[in-house]
C-alpha cells in the first residue's frame, strides 16, 4: 500500500540462505546440525550424509528470515564448505533495498584464531555489520579490548552460536576472545545509509586472524567492472610502513605509504608489544603482489551501482 514497489516485491521473494560442501575424499562421513529449518531437516536436528569423491552437498533455508548461519558441520574427512545468500538485503529487506548474492567459503575451525582486525568500509558513513562465531563453547568476545560478551555455543542460532552487532559509527573493530573465534563482515545495502547512499550492495568477507597473517601475497582486482577498488590492510605499526608493492609480474617494488598514501588508524590494544594499524587506499584495475617483512593480512573490495565484491587478498590455513 504505502511501500515503494521494491519493498513489496521484497517482501514476496525467497532467498534463501544456503550453504554446500564438496569432498575431495572417499568414504567421507559429514554430520551436520540445522539452526533453523531447511526443506528436509527441521531446525535443531543433526543428520549424517555420506559422501565420496567429487559428491556435493547443499542445503538452503526456508521462509521469510530463514539462515542457516551457526550451521555445524563436522567431517571424518577434510571437505570444502561454501556459504551464503542468493540475494539479501543487509541488514534487513523491508527497510534496505537492495539485495545482492553473498559467498564465501569457510575456514575449517583448526585454523581460526583468537584475534581480528577489521577496517571499515571506505566511503560507507556506517560501519558494517559483524558476525561472531565461537570454535569452543562460552567464548569471551573483547571489542578494542573491552569484554563485549560471551557466546555460549560451538554452533548455534543468533544468540546462542553466534553474536551480531551493528557499530553506527566506521571504526577500526578488534575482536578477540579466549577461545577461537571467527568473524564475519557484511557490507551493508546501498539504502543502508538513505536513497543518496554510495553505490554500493552487500557482500560477506570472512576475516583473517592474527595467526593468519602473511609476508607475502599476489591478487587482482577484477578487470573493468568496477572502477572503484580499495583495498584495508591490518599489520603492526613497523611492518606497515614497510611494506611493498608491485604490479602484475613486474620486479619494481615500490614501499606502499609512499606510492598509495593510505588512510591509517590504530588499534586501542596492544598484541604482544606491539600496536596493529589498519591503512585502506584505492587501487586502481590490475594485478599485484605486495610483501614485508612482518606478517599482515588485506581485504579487497569494490562498488558499482547496486553491485559490489569483497575477499580476502589470501587466506593462510596452518
Amino acid at each position: 500500500s504505502n511501500m515503494p514497489t521494491w519493498q513489496c516485491a521484497a517482501a514476496q521473494q525467497k532467498l534463501p540462505s544456503q550453504y554446500m560442501i564438496v569432498a575431495p575424499y572417499d568414504g567421507t562421513s559429514v554430520t551436520i546440525s540445522h539452526p533453523m529449518s531447511s526443506p528436509n531437516h527441521p531446525a535443531g536436528s543433526t543428520f549424517s550424509v555420506s559422501m565420496d569423491k567429487g559428491d556435493v552437498f547443499s542445503s538452503m533455508s526456508i521462509g521469510y528470515g530463514g539462515d542457516l548461519t551457526g550451521a555445524y558441520i563436522y567431517a571424518t574427512k577434510p571437505i570444502a564448505v561454501t556459504a551464503g545468500n542468493n540475494c539479501t538485503y543487509i541488514p534487513n529487506e523491508i527497510q534496505y533495498c537492495c539485495c545482492d548474492h553473498i559467498t564465501e567459503m569457510l575456514l575449517p575451525l583448526n585454523t581460526w584464531g583468537k584475534v581480528y582486525h577489521a577496517m571499515p568500509i571506505k566511503t560507507r558513513a556506517k560501519g558494517p555489520i559483524y558476525r561472531i562465531f565461537a570454535g569452543e563453547p562460552n567464548a569471551k568476545v573483547y571489542i578494542n579490548g573491552t569484554l563485549y560478551g560471551t557466546i555460549a555455543g560451538k554452533g548455534g542460532e543468533l544468540g546462542y552460536g553466534f553474536m551480531e552487532i551493528r557499530p553506527e559509527e566506521p571504526l577500526p573493530m578488534e575482536f578477540s576472545s579466549d577461545k577461537p573465534i571467527m568473524v564475519a563482515q557484511y557490507n551493508t545495502s546501498q539504502y543502508y545509509e538513505g536513497t543518496n547512499g554510495v553505490p554500493t550492495d552487500p557482500f560477506f568477507l570472512v576475516l583473517t586472524p592474527v595467526e593468519q597473517y602473511q609476508n607475502d601475497l599476489v591478487f587482482t582486482t577484477p578487470k573493468d567492472d568496477f572502477q572503484d577498488n580499495y583495498i584495508n590492510l591490518a599489520t603492526d605499526s613497523a611492518g606497515l610502513y614497510q611494506i611493498e608493492i608491485a604490479q602484475g609480474g613486474s620486479d619494481q617494488f615500490d614501499l606502499l605509504m609512499s606510492k598509495y598514501s593510505p588512510t591509517v588508524r590504530k588499534y586501542p590494544t596492544q598484541l604482544n608489544g606491539k600496536t596493529y594499524m589498519g591503512a585502506t587506499f584505492r587501487i586502481p584495475p590490475g594485478t599485484y603482489r605486495m610483501r614485508g617483512p612482518n606478517p599482515f593480512a588485506g581485504y579487497i573490495y569494490g562498488f558499482s551501482s547496486f553491485d559490489s565484491y569483497g575477499y580476502p587478498l589470501s587466506a593462510a590455513l596452518g
